[in-house]
Parts: structure tokens; C-alpha cells; sequence
């Protein structure tokens, strides 16, 4: 699924527990192997994020540019070959946002829809158990 772990942070957000960054925290993941499979991933992530935005009323921490950026300069050592990667994954993150704010706003139905759907059940399912 292209934004579970943003339902699932939005899930433990609404149970009352607080979220923080880890900057020491290492994930491994089998992404995408292809530009173009990057940039197909990523427009699936915004649509979804967006959706998850409009639907449950909570923003994904990665949807704020600015904390993105801060990161970047941060962590971010001046060497050329460095600073051309990072200027390159930065245009295809933009590039792989601009489609999911198009498909968004031009309403095409995607998995986070229908997971959004799903969450949104759970919540119902949960008040109904707990009158």
C-alpha cells in the first residue's frame, strides 16, 4: 500500500501518543529500482497524503516542506558529487509531488482512497464497541 505508514501515523496520533523524529533511526526497505518507479511511488504517497489530509484532518509530517529543508541543510555536507544527488532526488521528490497533486485534485481514485475508507470504519467500528 502507497501511504500505510501515514494512516498508521495518523491511527497513533488519534490514540493520543506523540510522534518525534529520530534522526538516528535506520530503515531498510526495498524501494523502487527505476526513476520512473521513484516517481510513480512518490505521486501515489502525495495523492494518498492528501487524501489522508482532507479525510482525517491530519498532515503528514513529510508534507511540510520547510522541516524538510531545515533537514537537508542540516545533515547536508558541501561536497559536490553530494550536492548534485541531492539536488536530483529533490527534483524528482517535486516532480513526484506536482503528479499527486495533480491526480488529486482532479479526483482520480487511488489505494489511499480505499484505505482511508477502511480507517475510517475501524474508528466507527471502535465507537460503536466502546458504548
Amino acid at each position: 500500500m502507497a501511504v500505510d505508514d501515514a494512516f498508521i501515523e495518523a491511527m497513533v496520533h488519534d490514540a493520543g501518543f506523540r510522534l518525534v523524529y529520530v534522526p538516528e533511526a535506520v530503515v531498510y526497505s526495498k524501494g523502487p529500482e527505476k526513476v520512473m518507479g521513484f516517481i510513480s511511488q512518490r505521486r501515489r504517497i502525495t495523492t494518498g497524503h492528501l487524501h489522508l489530509l482532507k479525510t482525517c484532518r491530519y498532515e503528514v509530517s513529510t508534507m511540510a516542506p520547510g522541516k524538510i529543508f531545515t533537514l537537508i541543510l542540516k545533515r547536508h555536507k558541501v561536497h559536490f558529487r553530494q550536492t548534485l544527488r541531492t539536488i536530483g532526488a529533490i527534483f524528482l521528490e517535486l516532480t513526484g509531488r506536482v503528479f499527486g497533486y495533480y491526480d488529486y485534485y482532479l479526483g482520480k481514485k487511488t489505494i489511499a482512497s480505499e484505505i482511508s475508507h477502511a480507517r475510517q470504519k475501524i474508528s466507527t467500528d471502535r465507537q460503536h464497541d466502546s458504548d
